[in-house]
């Protein structure tokens, strides 16, 4: 619902006079927000590449501010064609897991050359491995063991939701520049709880049956 009267927004409504409404219809049109999807994201540059694709820094124009976006390279879906699935399942499985210490999903799409990408948020700052092997002293690898705790807290959570990560490791245990913690790289991400899978399986059209399967 649009109010009128705090001057937030940026409907047309409410104009005083013809060259007001014009000026305010010419500017919706020209909205950010009014961005189709295809062009929503400007890439910038490479943030890191791994076994199924490629993290993109880029500038989400709707709302002007930086993300990281997970898609696959050109040259491993040609080899693959399952690995849009996988990036699919990726992005649904981590969106579901809303904590603190676990990258949070933005968004996911189809790209003006319809390929598949799911945006999440940039980190500034290095992965805990990276952290690890600059901490010579032993009060400096002391001082690292608060992301030790903040990614059990996560898996702790996850567990509770009924998924696995299965890649844990310090690599995808990344330290921001203030302090923060986050867990990341859900790829390879299973289920632990049977009825997890089934409730997966019925919300997300087209999963992989064989991968909707609790495991042990």
């Amino acid at each position: 619902m649009h109010d009128r009267g705090s001057g937030a927004g940026w409907s047309d409504r409410g104009a005083t006079g013809d060259d007001d409404h014009g000026e305010r219809a010419a500017s919706a049109t020209d909205h950010p927000f009014l961005i189709a999807p295809a062009t929503r994201y400007q890439h910038r540059e490479l943030a890191g590449r791994g076994g199924m694709g490629e993290v993109l820094v880029a500038r989400d124009r709707r709302l002007g501010r930086d993300v990281a976006l997970k898609r696959i390279a050109d040259d491993l879906g040609q080899r693959d064609p399952t690995l849009a699935s996988r990036l699919a399942r990726e992005a649904w499985v981590t969106a579901r897991l809303e904590h603190p210490s676990i990258v949070p999903i933005y968004d996911a799409g189809v790209d003006g050359s319809g390929e598949l990408y799911y945006t999440m948020r940039l980190i500034h700052g290095r992965s805990l491995a990276e952290a690890l092997a600059e901490a010579d002293a032993a009060a400096a690898r002391l001082g690292l063991l608060r992301h030790f705790l903040a990614a059990a807290q996560a898996v702790a959570y996850a567990h509770r939701h009924g998924i696995v990560h299965r890649d844990l490791k310090p690599a995808n245990i990344m330290v921001g520049e203030f302090g923060e913690t986050q867990l990341v790289d859900w790829g390879l991400a299973g289920f632990c709880l049977a009825a997890t899978a089934r409730a997966f399986a019925e919300d997300v059209p087209g999963l992989d049956g064989a991968r909707a399967t609790a495991e042990a």
